[in-house]
Protein backbone atom coordinates (compact mmCIF):
# COMPACT_ATOMS: atom_id res chain seq x y z
CA UNK A 1 0.00 0.00 0.00
CA UNK A 2 1.09 3.66 -0.58
CA UNK A 3 1.38 6.51 1.44
CA UNK A 4 -1.29 9.74 0.98
CA UNK A 5 0.90 11.44 3.17
CA UNK A 6 4.76 11.60 4.22
CA UNK A 7 6.95 13.81 6.55
CA UNK A 8 10.81 13.13 6.85
CA UNK A 9 12.95 14.31 9.69
CA UNK A 10 10.98 18.17 9.34
CA UNK A 11 11.72 20.47 12.03
CA UNK A 12 10.34 24.23 11.81
CA UNK A 13 11.62 26.93 14.28
CA UNK A 14 10.70 30.01 14.82
CA UNK A 15 13.49 32.38 16.34
CA UNK A 16 14.88 30.37 18.91
CA UNK A 17 11.19 27.90 19.87
CA UNK A 18 11.40 24.84 18.20
CA UNK A 19 7.78 23.83 16.81
CA UNK A 20 8.35 20.38 15.30
CA UNK A 21 11.97 18.67 16.05
CA UNK A 22 12.72 15.86 13.69
CA UNK A 23 9.48 14.60 13.06
CA UNK A 24 9.25 11.61 10.81
CA UNK A 25 5.99 9.99 10.27
CA UNK A 26 3.50 8.36 7.37
CA UNK A 27 -0.34 7.85 6.46
CA UNK A 28 -1.43 5.33 5.10
CA UNK A 29 -3.45 5.86 1.68
CA UNK A 30 -7.30 5.73 2.83
CA UNK A 31 -6.47 5.59 6.60
CA UNK A 32 -7.93 8.71 8.96
CA UNK A 33 -5.35 10.21 11.49
CA UNK A 34 -5.93 13.02 13.39
CA UNK A 35 -3.27 15.20 15.20
CA UNK A 36 -3.78 15.75 19.26
CA UNK A 37 -1.69 18.12 21.49
CA UNK A 38 -1.63 20.86 23.51
CA UNK A 39 -1.38 24.23 22.69
CA UNK A 40 2.00 24.98 21.10
CA UNK A 41 2.66 21.20 20.32
CA UNK A 42 3.25 22.07 16.21
CA UNK A 43 0.02 20.55 15.17
CA UNK A 44 -1.10 23.46 12.97
CA UNK A 45 2.71 23.85 11.87
CA UNK A 46 2.83 20.61 10.33
CA UNK A 47 -0.30 21.21 8.65
CA UNK A 48 0.95 23.82 7.34
CA UNK A 49 4.43 22.40 5.65
CA UNK A 50 2.24 19.26 4.59
CA UNK A 51 -0.05 21.96 2.72
CA UNK A 52 2.49 23.55 1.72
CA UNK A 53 1.54 27.19 3.47
CA UNK A 54 5.02 26.81 5.12
CA UNK A 55 8.59 24.55 4.58
CA UNK A 56 10.71 23.19 6.96
CA UNK A 57 13.76 25.09 8.98
CA UNK A 58 16.07 21.95 8.19
CA UNK A 59 18.03 21.02 5.33
CA UNK A 60 16.81 17.59 5.24
CA UNK A 61 13.28 18.01 6.19
CA UNK A 62 10.34 17.08 3.09
CA UNK A 63 6.59 16.21 3.19
CA UNK A 64 4.61 14.46 0.65
CA UNK A 65 1.09 14.24 0.00
CA UNK A 66 -0.41 12.19 -2.72
CA UNK A 67 3.70 11.59 -4.36
CA UNK A 68 3.83 14.77 -4.61
CA UNK A 69 6.94 16.88 -2.98
CA UNK A 70 4.71 19.67 -1.39
CA UNK A 71 7.85 21.58 0.89
CA UNK A 72 11.18 21.32 1.47
CA UNK A 73 13.90 23.50 2.35
CA UNK A 74 14.46 24.83 -1.10
CA UNK A 75 10.91 26.02 -0.82
CA UNK A 76 9.36 23.69 -3.76
CA UNK A 77 5.80 23.43 -3.88
CA UNK A 78 2.95 21.88 -4.52
CA UNK A 79 -0.91 22.80 -5.35
CA UNK A 80 -1.79 19.51 -5.41
CA UNK A 81 -3.93 19.64 -2.00
CA UNK A 82 -5.99 22.11 -0.33
CA UNK A 83 -6.54 23.18 3.33
CA UNK A 84 -9.04 25.34 5.20
CA UNK A 85 -7.67 27.03 8.36
CA UNK A 86 -9.48 28.42 11.27
CA UNK A 87 -10.76 31.64 10.94
CA UNK A 88 -10.93 31.34 6.66
CA UNK A 89 -13.75 33.58 5.55
CA UNK A 90 -16.39 32.28 3.79
CA UNK A 91 -16.65 31.73 0.15
CA UNK A 92 -19.10 33.77 -0.60
CA UNK A 93 -18.53 36.31 1.12
CA UNK A 94 -14.63 36.49 -1.07
CA UNK A 95 -14.55 38.15 -4.70
CA UNK A 96 -12.96 35.46 -7.15
CA UNK A 97 -10.48 38.21 -8.57
CA UNK A 98 -9.59 39.75 -5.31
CA UNK A 99 -9.67 36.75 -3.19
CA UNK A 100 -11.24 39.37 -0.29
Amino acid sequence: MSNAISVQSATRTFGRTKAIDRLSFTVADGSILGLLGRNGAGKTTIMSIIAGQDRPTSASGTADAAGRLTADRTGLRSHAIGALRSGARRAGRQSASTGR
